[in-house]
């Protein structure tokens, strides 16, 4: 088991993004599996899109359903 202690020591240490990458985490998978923290926060990222990119269209919004 310590070994694993060690790997997980490890792995604490890298960015989010090298982790992801080498767990080979894809957004879909995140997005399933933290779907509580998404609705949780549901308004403020949903204000969020809009201000990130205000030239996603209305359509392509409505594919943002979070109920």
């Amino acid at each position: 088991m310590a070994h694993l202690d060690q790997l997980r020591e490890y792995l604490l240490k890298l960015d989010e993004v090298a982790l992801l990458e080498l767990l080979d985490i894809s957004s879909e998978e995140i997005v399933d599996r933290f779907e509580d923290f998404i609705l949780a926060r549901k308004e403020e990222l949903e204000a969020e899109v809009e201000i990130m990119d205000s030239s996603v269209e209305d359509d392509e919004l409505e594919e943002l359903n979070f109920d």
